[in-house]
């Protein structure tokens, strides 16, 4: 009884737990209307990551639909082995400020003064696939007008991560990899650009790098 009655607690209150948890292991707000489970997938709605206050962006990040597929009880395994990762409808904003700084680089920040405080693990985790489907990046510059650039797919194979929690594990090298993809797509603009990966680079320190096979 006990138990059936914690299970419908996590699967009503699934959203509030995983932002709660991820808030406080990446140090940055996350806000997400839906999380859904069953016994091989896990299904997130519409994750969104705030601006700092004085962005006219909306939001840093928004992420409408997230798949995870793999039975249920690898996720407490280690190392966590998950078949697919599929995220799609991705919309980023990449912003600087007239004082030469940016959202990202703030957001970085954060993110890199909380995995220096979080306790380290050796907990790893295997990600057959990774795909991110349907991405719209746009950069902002003062008095400029926002420029979009789309990317269909970006898909990956055999990623690994360790160190820290498993939501911080995927949450920061799938940060991390949106935008160093784009930056070796697209002219981000250098003087604030490269701030943003110094800001994460103590951040991803634990990340085995991705591998794209083709």
């Amino acid at each position: 009884m006990l138990f059936f009655m914690f299970f419908l607690f996590v699967y009503f209150n699934g959203a509030f737990l995983l932002s709660h948890l991820l808030k406080g292991q990446l140090g940055i707000p996350i806000a997400m209307e839906k999380v859904q489970f069953n016994s091989s997938e896990i299904t997130i709605a519409n994750i969104i990551v705030p601006n700092p206050q004085k962005s006219e962006s909306p939001y840093a990040i928004r992420i409408d639909h997230t798949l995870s597929e793999a039975p249920v009880v690898n996720y407490v395994k280690n190392p966590t082995k998950i078949k697919q990762l599929l995220i799609e409808n991705v919309t980023m904003f990449m912003e600087t400020y007239e004082d030469g700084s940016s959202n990202w680089k703030l957001l970085g920040e954060k993110i890199d003064a909380a995995s220096k405080t979080n306790k380290k693990t050796d907990s790893q985790t295997l990600i057959d696939e990774l795909i991110i489907r349907k991405i719209n990046l746009f950069i902002i510059t003062p008095g400029k007008k926002p420029i979009g650039h789309p990317i269909d797919e970006l898909k990956f194979t055999d990623v690994q991560t360790a160190g820290g929690d498993l939501p911080n594990q995927i949450s920061r090298a799938i940060l991390y990899k949106l935008i160093f993809n784009y930056r070796n797509l697209i002219d981000i603009p250098m003087d604030w650009g490269e701030s943003v990966f110094n800001s994460f680079s103590h951040s991803v320190d634990t990340v085995i790098p991705f591998k794209n096979k083709e």
